[in-house]
């Protein structure tokens, strides 16, 4: 089983000292908010079950120098957000979501993550969602699928402190 942990790109403030405590790490980990900045501010969090999005390998195969990598994404908790990112693609990559194209990118060019290429798709249905990739035959392709949800899960409302007593309390 994975870690857990509150994540954000965002400087700590009172608010999100509360979830965070009083002394939480600020890591470089761009990889994890791509296009976001290189600073993350990240905390042990208690796990409360959430789970995790799922990935469906329907087809990998390659042709003539291409690969086509056909999947099925779907958050089981219904999270308004999926997001699908590419680490290990090197040059032209395309895609379609559903069916429909996205526009085409290439995947070799380099900056200060390891996100070669991503989409966020919202409001999935519960059957989730079709993704069909084209690329340049090689190696394996390294995928990551993050869901995520708004606000904080109703699971975690109680742990809400302040410094000295209970978010409760507060005026």
């Amino acid at each position: 089983m994975g870690e857990t942990s509150w994540q954000t790109p965002d400087p700590v403030n009172d608010w999100t000292r509360q979830f965070m405590g009083p002394h939480p790490s600020v890591l470089y980990a761009a990889s994890y908010f791509p296009q976001l900045g290189m600073r993350q501010t990240t905390a042990a969090a208690p796990r409360i079950g959430l789970e995790a999005p799922r990935v469906r390998v329907l087809q990998d195969t390659v042709r003539g120098g291409q690969r086509t990598v056909r999947l099925r994404l779907v958050s089981p908790r219904e999270a308004p957000v999926l997001r699908l990112l590419v680490h290990s693609v090197m040059g032209r990559l395309t895609a379609t979501v559903n069916g429909r194209p996205l526009s085409g990118t290439d995947a070799a060019v380099t900056d200060d993550t390891s996100v070669r290429w991503r989409f966020d798709y919202y409001a999935s249905s519960p059957r989730g969602i079709g993704v069909t990739l084209r690329l340049a035959a090689g190696p394996s392709v390294l995928l990551r699928v993050v869901d995520c949800s708004y606000g904080i899960p109703a699971e975690l409302a109680a742990l809400r402190s302040a410094p000295g007593g209970n978010a409760a309390r507060r005026h």
